[in-house]
């Protein structure tokens, strides 16, 4: 299996410099550089747009399973191997790796291109990071999130609620005072339901307000004033806000 990991002992992360590396045309890159395939068939499928050359590789992964297994472990080789070329620890230099990425802290990396056919690009930059249970949530200085654990479909809708929430957590996170402050007000606002309707958006993969009327929860895409005293507000509240609290306090 390839490298899905997250470094547990770095949570929260605000105002450093991180770096997303991922591999250009992983998959033909790899099976190239590893030799998984004739160099003429690696070509072929190379010459397919993006989505058909996914399916192809998909399809010939299922058909031989020494195929498969080659490829998976060439995805952690080869992250193992940009690892120990730009001398990054795992423990400290590492917040996580997604299979073909790499998330890098304030460290610069030298060698990104292995043989003729591998190169990690640098892709996003944040200023920040916060991982809660199921959620890695990448901050990116006055450009908003990229999020790991929702769709990112979802995200817009959650833009002036939650995201909203996150990024002024990240922006007093250097001041100890204002960031406490912040979280109080924050909490009395939401329970006495005086955020806008989007802070109870459950940020989820249904995106959902939950409403309980007449014994019966129901699940809705958009809610009204008149709905708000039956509104459920307990999931971000929960999830969100107390999971970020726990991780603010362990620092």
């Amino acid at each position: 299996m390839s490298i899905q990991w997250t470094n547990r002992d770095l949570n929260f992360l605000h105002h450093e410099y991180i770096r997303e590396y991922d591999i250009k045309s992983a998959n033909t890159s790899l099976m190239s550089y590893y030799g998984l395939m004739d160099e003429s068939d690696i070509q072929k499928i190379e010459a397919l747009p993006k989505e058909e050359r996914e399916i192809t590789v998909g399809k010939l992964m299922r058909k031989s399973q020494s195929f498969s297994t080659g490829l998976e472990k060439a995805f952690t080789d080869i992250i193992e191997e940009f690892l120990k070329a730009n001398g990054l620890e795992k423990e400290t230099d590492v917040i996580s790796i997604k299979k073909d990425a790499v998330f890098v802290r304030n460290r610069t990396v030298k060698k990104t291109t292995f043989g003729d056919s591998v190169t990690f690009r640098p892709k996003g930059e944040y200023s920040g990071f916060i991982q809660i249970p199921g959620l890695e949530f990448y901050w990116k200085f006055n450009h908003g999130f990229d999020v790991k654990g929702i769709s990112d479909e979802l995200l817009p809708f959650h833009r002036d609620g939650v995201l909203d929430f996150m990024d002024n957590l990240f922006r007093e996170s250097n001041r100890t005072l204002e960031l406490w402050r912040y979280l109080k007000e924050y909490a009395s606002y939401y329970k006495k339901k005086q955020l806008p309707f989007s802070a109870y958006r459950q940020f989820d993969n249904s995106s959902k307000y939950l409403v309980r009327m007449m014994g019966q929860d129901v699940q809705m895409d958009n809610i009204s004033e008149s709905l708000m005293e039956y509104l459920d507000i307990s999931y971000n509240y929960l999830n969100i806000y107390l999971e970020c609290l726990k991780v603010i306090l362990q620092k």
